[in-house]
This record gives structure tokens, C-alpha cells and sequence, in this order.
């Protein structure tokens, strides 16, 4: 049988490893909260996006791509495009966004099971206690 040193000992760990999951679950919601599809799509994708969906354009006799064209002659026109388009796509098609959320996930299971073990260990060091009192009786 545990002693009531045994127990407490347990909850104090128990505690720490709480505040240890809290803090990486701050700091990972942290990073989904300024995640930027910038990070991960850039002006040179962009450029590429556009030259698919526009193909090329005959610039005086000249085939020319498209997203390339854009960029040169109209960079705020292109930048607006750009914009636009970061706007727009969902986080959840990047690999990286996922894994955060992901391990969010993970670790808010893991809070939650520590907290489990926690009011476990404070439920058996109040009926050790009551032993004790009962015994002192």
C-alpha cells in the first residue's frame, strides 16, 4: 500500500507534467494562430498558379507565360491577385498546419488524461487520510 508521502509525491509530478502540457499547448496554439500561408506559398508559386490557369500570351508575336507577364507589367495588379488568392486557401491543405493542429489535438488528450490521473491521485490521498484519522481514533 502507498503512503500518503507516496501520493502526494505522485500529485506534485502530476502537477508539474499539467503545466508542462498547458504550456505546449499555449505555444502550439500560438503557432496556429500565426500561421501564414505566405511561409508556404510564395510569389513564385503564385507565378507558377497563374501560368497554369492562364497558360501563355502572345505578346507581339511572342508566347509569353502568363503569371510571369502579369508580374512584370502590373506588380500591383499581380500582388492583389496574390493576396486574394493566400486569402482564400484553406490551411488545412498544407502539411504544416495540420501537424499543428494535430498536435494540439494530441496534446489537449493528454491533458486531459493527466488530469484524470490527477483527481484519481487526490481521491486515494483523501481516503488515506481518512485511514489515518480512523486509525487514530
Amino acid at each position: 500500500m502507498r503512503t500518503i508521502d507516496d501520493v502526494i509525491s505522485e500529485i506534485e509530478k502530476s502537477e508539474v507534467s499539467i503545466n508542462e502540457i498547458n504550456t505546449s499547448i499555449d505555444n502550439t496554439q500560438s503557432q496556429i494562430d500565426s500561421f501564414e500561408v505566405s511561409d508556404y506559398y510564395d510569389e513564385s508559386d503564385h507565378i507558377s498558379t497563374l501560368n497554369t490557369f492562364h497558360g501563355t500570351i502572345d505578346v507581339c508575336g511572342h508566347d509569353k507565360d502568363a503569371g510571369q507577364v502579369l508580374y512584370e507589367v502590373d506588380y500591383t495588379a499581380f500582388r492583389e491577385d496574390y493576396n486574394n488568392y493566400t486569402d482564400s486557401i484553406d490551411l488545412d491543405t498544407f502539411s504544416e498546419y495540420n501537424t499543428l493542429t494535430d498536435e494540439l489535438e494530441e496534446l489537449k488528450e493528454e491533458l486531459e488524461e493527466e488530469e484524470e490521473t490527477l483527481h484519481t491521485l487526490e481521491e486515494e490521498l483523501e481516503e488515506l487520510k481518512e485511514e489515518l484519522e480512523e486509525e487514530e481514533e
